[in-house]
Parts: C-alpha cells; sequence; structure tokens
C-alpha cells in the first residue's frame, strides 16, 4: 500500500488517496485521525478500476458539493473517478464514475488536478510519443462537470506545450483568482533537467506576459524535479520539488521572475 496525496474538507475531515495491489483507494478520517466508518467500507473506498503501478502520481481534490474527485493513470490513458461525499460511486460522472481519456498515440499519465470556479476541471498530465521529437510535452486536458471534454478549451479540450527538447513532464496544476491557469513540471533537453512552469489564459493558450513567452524555466542543480504547485493570496507561487536529491521549494512573483 502506498500514499499518493491528501487533502482537507471544509468541515476537517482528512480524505487520503492511496494505492492498494493495483487499485485506487480514498479513506476518510474524522478530525482526532480516527477512521470515518460513515465513509466507503468501513472509512475506505476501493475502487473498480486498475491503476497503472508504474506511475506514482495520483491527486485528490474535495469539490464545494463535497464529492470527492481523484486522478492517475490506467491502461496508459488518462483516468478520473468521482465519488460522492459517502463514499458511494457517483454516476452522474462519466461511464459508473469513471473517465479514461486516450489522448495521444503513445501513452498519457495524467499527475494533478484542480478544479475551475465554474466547476470545470484542469487536469496536468504528460503526454509520451516516442514518434514525436518532443517524446514527452505538457498535456493539459480540460473536462466538464460531468467528465465529458471541454471542446471550448485548447485543440479539441486539450492543450498539449512543449518548452524543452526532449521531455516535458507536467506534475502539477493551479488555478489563479483571476481564471489563469498555472502548471508546473520538469523541462529537459541539452541544457539539463530544470524546473518549469507554464500559465495559461482560461481559454488555453499560453499567457505572454508570464515569463517568455508564458513559460519559466529555472535550473538550481543538475536536476530539479517540480512535483507539487500552490497559489498564495498574494499571487506568489510556491513549488515543491527535488534537486539532486534534497527537496525544494521554490517562490516566484507573478509574473514568473523568482522571490
Amino acid at each position: 500500500r502506498k500514499l499518493q496525496n491528501v487533502t482537507v474538507q471544509a468541515d476537517g475531515k482528512i480524505v487520503a488517496l492511496g494505492t492498494s495491489g493495483r487499485k485506487f483507494t480514498l479513506t476518510r478520517y474524522e478530525i482526532d485521525g480516527n477512521l470515518d466508518n460513515s465513509f466507503g467500507n468501513n472509512g475506505t473506498a476501493i475502487t473498480s478500476v486498475s491503476r497503472d503501478s508504474s506511475y506514482d502520481k495520483s491527486e485528490v481534490v474535495v469539490l464545494p458539493n463535497g464529492k470527492i474527485l481523484f486522478t492517475g493513470t490506467s491502461s496508459n490513458d488518462f483516468l478520473l473517478a468521482q465519488y460522492n461525499s459517502d463514499g458511494t460511486v457517483d454516476n452522474s460522472f462519466g461511464n459508473a464514475g469513471v473517465v479514461i481519456t486516450d489522448i495521444s498515440k503513445g501513452t498519457d499519465e495524467a499527475n494533478g488536478i484542480a478544479v475551475q470556479q465554474d466547476g470545470k476541471i484542469i487536469v496536468a498530465g504528460i503526454k509520451k510519443d516516442w514518434s514525436s521529437i518532443n517524446y514527452y510535452e505538457f498535456d493539459i486536458p480540460r473536462l466538464t462537470l460531468d467528465g465529458s471534454v471541454d471542446n471550448s478549451f485548447g485543440n479539441a479540450g486539450v492543450v498539449i506545450t512543449p518548452i524543452g527538447a526532449t521531455f516535458d513532464k507536467a506534475y502539477d496544476v493551479a488555478i489563479q483568482s483571476d481564471g489563469k491557469i498555472v502548471v508546473a513540471g520538469q523541462v529537459h533537453d541539452s541544457d539539463g533537467y530544470d524546473s518549469g512552469l507554464v500559465r495559461y489564459n482560461s481559454d488555453g493558450t499560453l499567457d505572454s506576459s508570464f515569463g517568455n513567452g508564458g513559460k519559466v524555466r529555472t535550473s538550481f542543480r543538475s536536476t530539479n524535479y517540480s512535483y507539487h504547485l500552490a497559489i498564495q493570496s498574494d499571487g506568489k507561487m510556491i513549488v515543491g520539488g527535488t534537486t539532486a536529491g534534497d527537496f525544494t521549494f521554490t517562490r516566484y512573483y507573478s509574473d514568473g521572475t523568482l522571490d
């Protein structure tokens, strides 16, 4: 069993996303740390879909209506699953609570998730296509409340963004108060492995007021990964990751320059 991500509900209860064997699990705890037996089966809900064990990054969010949504990777495609607040499957979402999205001819890996104020869902992930010059690219789809692709976003609901020349991996996403979308990840080419940030307008176009044409690339040491992203109330961005084996926290101003 492995813990993937944790979030806290408005009432203080704690929701943990984990994996058990090749299944995703949701577990809810009371504020005091005891299992919430009103959730799922004695505090735990296990998905009916299998996960790809080679991909470890998954994320969970609690929606304003109390429903629980998480993302991961299944059968080399993006996975989204939604549960009601009591841990039962939300059948109003996708196919029996599950959405599988095949974006590329190769492997698609979903890592991060964020929900807009209008309820639309942004997923941060990776498009892997060995037939392409850019083997890995930032892959950002947007879905509607029921799990269908939002065709008003990007190209038929998806934005593909290359930054480096070979391996660009999107790991997390956050929504600013003005609706702009910020994605954090890793960039790779002959210059090495760097931390990457990209900001998009709400329609999926690159925000030219951010960094260099919407993109920011930051190098600290030989190998840099950016796994988690949070936006402060003042608009500054906190990125958490690793650099050459050490934990790294980086803060940026809202224009993409280092603070």
